[in-house]
């Protein structure tokens, strides 16, 4: 057996090698092309005079064919350069973290749930079994309104609730920039469920003196989706398959904007192999690791989680920003992205020129990614939700944690 296991091992470890150098040979195969032009093109310039290149520019000129050959080459790569999306910049980000007096153990959850008589015993178990699948921790929040007896979920808690989060994130992501709100020019503001009138634009725009003509985008009513127009999961058995549609439209459109050429014509060769040979081999799944260091999955659930961990092919420490966050957090709907890339800052794995993929699903059934490139090391993230917690982080969440009622004591 040991025997098999070591055979099974080099050959694992012979293919890894072997695509690797197949990577990075075709990644060299732009900066090869260049030398051997110029290797073959040096000994020709070293014996240009002016006059002859005067003569070689006059043949071109008198040549319509070449003439117009060049004014299409340049027309090309000015109508691919101006084509090309704008960037965007992300100056910095600040998360919303709750008063310790909101925070919920997973026993506290269940004994305030079966107190609050809207429940049968049937609902009950079945919240237990899930939380003790869940994958969160024993510090996650509850707002307010669920916490006091008797359960308090009106307009007026959920305001309050919204108030605490927007002002305070709000107030610190203004600090940490150092923006004026007046210098504001565009607003954007997403709530996965909650949409009052006024508006929550109208709210911070009042609030915080924003100038009378800065433009406001409101998106509400989206689910865990209205993030980066980002995602997050509800799931079901019927939806599974449409998410997994979902899934793959998305990364075969981003595939061709950040793989390398390496993996884009291992994907070529397969399509080739499937629709012109009718060969019956697997799809290529791109090894998204060779274009990207850090992925900031949706934390919607552990039964996610690992199924993306497994389908990418990814590490614990590439799935550890969003495992964490599910464990410290809980499911924050369309924010869980934010505080996953706010965990690769605060824990300084980003470097400069590191690229990072934020990608969430939504109901509907919606899948959008976002891609950020570093411009500079992280070296202090300074305040973050994860500054009090990112010392002893991470920790091993085993698949089953049961839950003991005995141990949150009812106050009296």
């Amino acid at each position: 057996m040991e025997y098999r296991q070591l055979v099974r091992t080099v050959k694992q470890a012979t293919r890894n090698h072997a695509g690797l150098m197949y990577h990075r040979l075709v990644s060299h195969i732009p900066h090869m092309l260049v030398v051997t032009v110029l290797v073959v093109v040096a000994p020709q310039l070293s014996t240009l005079t002016p006059e002859k290149a005067r003569a070689l520019w006059n043949t071109a000129v008198n040549a319509p064919a070449l003439a117009m050959a060049c004014w299409a080459a340049a027309l090309a790569a000015y109508t691919y350069a101006s084509s090309r999306p704008q960037p965007v910049y992300l100056v910095d980000l600040a998360g919303y973290k709750p008063p310790v007096e909101l925070e919920a153990s997973r026993a506290k959850t269940i004994v305030h749930f079966s107190r609050c008589g809207r429940f049968s015993e049937q609902s009950m178990a079945f919240q237990k079994r899930m939380l003790e699948r869940s994958g969160l921790g024993e510090a996650t929040h509850f707002p307010m309104s669920l916490i006091r007896l008797p359960v308090d979920m009106c307009d007026r808690t959920a305001m309050e609730e919204s108030h605490a989060v927007i002002f305070g994130v709000v107030d610190e992501v203004l600090r940490k920039t150092g923006v004026d709100a007046g210098d504001v020019g565009v607003l954007i503001f997403n709530s996965s469920l909650l949409s009052p009138t006024p508006s929550f634009t109208s709210l911070i725009v009042n609030r915080y003196r924003f100038r009378d003509d800065v433009v406001t985008h409101n998106l509400s009513g989206m689910g865990c989706s209205a993030g980066i127009i980002a995602i997050g999961v509800s799931l079901s058995k019927e939806l599974m398959a449409v998410a997994g549609e979902a899934l793959k439209t998305n990364i075969t459109t981003l595939g061709p904007l950040i793989l390398p050429m390496s993996e884009q014509l291992r994907f070529l060769a397969t399509v080739v192999l499937k629709k012109v040979f009718r060969a019956q081999v697997k799809a290529y799944l791109p090894d998204f690791k060779l274009a990207l260091e850090h992925f900031c999955i949706h934390a919607g659930g552990r039964g996610v989680l690992d199924e993306l961990e497994n389908s990418l092919k990814l590490s614990p420490w590439h799935m550890e920003p969003s495992r964490m966050t599910l464990y410290r957090f809980g499911n924050t709907s369309s924010s869980s992205l934010w505080y996953e890339l706010a965990y690769c800052e605060a824990k300084r794995r980003i470097k400069k020129g590191d690229r990072v993929w934020q990608i969430a699903f939504g109901s509907g059934f919606k899948c959008n990614s976002a891609v950020w490139r570093a411009l500079r090391t992280i070296d202090d993230a300074g305040e973050s939700p994860w500054t009090q917690d990112v010392h002893v982080l991470p920790v091993d969440v085993p698949k089953v944690v049961p839950i003991d009622e005995t141990s949150y004591q009812v106050p009296i």
